[in-house]
């Protein structure tokens, strides 16, 4: 845009006018068992780090063994499945490409843009600020195109199951900025307005910090003011799973955490 003499107001504008909608589809002809899919996968990863050059000969040892060890276990597998999945299996297929395809793409594209936007432009611009330029769609669920299995409750059912799996990701993520977030007011003074929002969240509890939390991350506020973000998710899954959708793989909590989870108001669910 650049080269053709769009400046960098012309070049926002114009990528608020791109939005791109990718649909995730079913495919009941799909005969690949998940299993399967996931060995060529743990293959494909370690052929990729086998080409990064050059490589310790004691890991190059290592990732052979790893290599041939999913290669003995993919040919003694089943490849293809003995019956027809049902509409439950296209979700969880579904789900499994959230990861890949969502979950570790859309924050590099979108820092790919503003890279792209300071190194034409000299543009510094945060990610979240950018214009909404992706966004998906998915038919799996809810395609009933002549399928007597989709029902309103299917797709209701594969809703649900696509909420508490990006949930399920907002658990992790938050319990990794809780083990890498330390910073302890003895060391660095915390902001008012942090100090504020936890105060608030604590006054919905209804109890003293002191009861909530115990001695656990005493001075460490950032720390306790993600672990209540981690409650409201948490409460949010559950609210989920009182729908009827049971949503595996709940993120262990720490004492404050379940008793946030169990105290804090309905409206405070995200």
């Amino acid at each position: 845009m650049r080269r053709v003499g769009i400046n960098a107001e012309e070049a926002l504008e114009w990528l608020k006018r791109v939005l791109i909608v990718p649909v995730f589809t079913a495919h009941p002809t799909e005969v690949a068992r998940r299993s399967v899919m996931f060995k060529r996968r743990r293959i494909g990863e370690f052929l990729a780090t086998l080409d990064r050059i050059p490589v310790p000969e004691q890991d190059l040892a290592r990732l052979e063994q790893l290599v041939l060890a999913e290669i003995t276990s993919l040919w003694q597998t089943d490849e293809v499945r003995s019956r027809r999945p049902t509409v439950y299996d296209e979700i969880k297929m579904g789900l499994d490409y959230y990861d890949v395809s969502i979950f570790e793409t859309l924050p590099s594209l979108y820092r790919e843009i503003s890279e792209a936007l300071h190194a034409s432009y000299g543009l510094e611009i945060d990610t979240l600020a950018l214009p909404q330029v992706l966004q998906f769609g998915s038919w799996i669920g809810g395609d009933r195109d002549g399928n007597p299995f989709v029902t309103p409750q299917v797709t209701r059912d594969s809703i649900q199951l696509a909420r508490g799996h990006l949930l399920l990701y907002y658990q992790h993520q938050l319990q990794e900025i809780i083990d890498l977030l330390t910073t302890s007011a003895q060391q660095r003074p915390v902001s008012e307005e942090l100090q504020k929002r936890l105060y608030s969240y604590v006054v919905q509890v209804n109890a003293p910090e002191g009861q909530v939390f115990g001695e656990q991350y005493e001075f460490e506020y950032y720390r306790r003011f993600v672990i209540c973000v981690k409650a409201r998710v948490q409460r949010t899954m559950g609210s989920s799973a009182e729908q009827g959708v049971q949503l595996s793989d709940f993120h262990t909590l720490i004492p404050g955490e379940e008793r946030l989870a169990q105290v804090l108001p309905a409206y405070c669910s995200v």
